[in-house]
């Protein structure tokens, strides 16, 4: 038996006996082409939010949630990494002063790529600095400090001036790990007053000295006495 399908609320031009067509949703119309790569997208959370081929200033990434998240292809000085929760946090790709890591959790972090173990300046600094005076190992100035420094005289090993100080260093009177007083220095030391780590006192000298005139081996001054000749 034919039935015949009636004209339906939907489809008003439809003729008796034809299935009605279904009138073109929002989800059916097919999209026009994009003008250029900064297009604006149709996601649900952002308006703003531009396509991650940008590359201008304004362009936003797909998962940006506030203004200040910028795309990682990014190359200009306010480009801001997909996981960045505040203003200072920067891509690790980026390559000017204000650059910080992903981790960054202060202004004076900076990131591995950034500023990177070779770093020539004063303020290069390591992701695992707690303050302003930690410098990088392989700083080559004078204030350059151990990543495990905790106080602003604390130099690293590798320090060339004279005040360069052991990696354990807690206060400006530090010398060796085993040192007891102020005047025993560290066994690198090549100034006049380098003494062995195991001085006690003020007039120690080696372990197998027995006079006090006798000094250590490893002493570049011009009281060095041999001590296997007794003199």
């Amino acid at each position: 038996m034919f039935i015949p399908i009636l004209p339906s609320h939907r489809d008003p031009g439809a003729v008796p006996g034809q299935v009605a067509q279904p009138i073109p949703t929002r989800l059916s119309i097919p999209r026009a082409p994009a003008r250029d790569c900064c297009c604006l997208q149709p996601l649900p959370w952002r308006g703003t939010c531009r396509d991650r081929t940008c590359r201008d200033r304004t362009c936003r990434d797909r998962t940006c949630r506030d203004r200040t998240c910028r795309d990682r292809t990014c190359r200009d000085r306010t480009c801001r990494d997909l996981t960045c929760r505040d203003r200072t946090c920067q891509d690790r790709t980026c390559r000017d002063r204000t650059c910080r890591d992903l981790t960054c959790r202060d202004r004076t972090c900076r990131d591995r790529t950034c500023r990177d173990l070779t770093c020539r300046d004063l303020t290069c600094r390591d992701l695992t600095c707690r303050d302003r005076t930690c410098r990088d190992r392989t700083c080559r100035d004078r204030t350059c400090r151990d990543l495990t420094c905790r106080d602003r005289t604390c130099r690293d090993r590798t320090c060339q001036d004279r005040t360069c100080r052991d990696l354990t260093c807690r206060d400006r009177t530090c010398r060796d790990l085993t040192c007891r007083d102020r005047t025993c220095r560290d066994r690198t030391c090549r100034d006049r007053t380098c003494r062995d780590p195991t001085c006690r006192d003020r007039t120690c000298r080696d372990r197998t000295c027995r006079d006090p005139t006798c000094r250590d081996p490893t002493c570049r001054d011009r009281t060095w006495l041999c001590c296997s000749q007794g003199t």
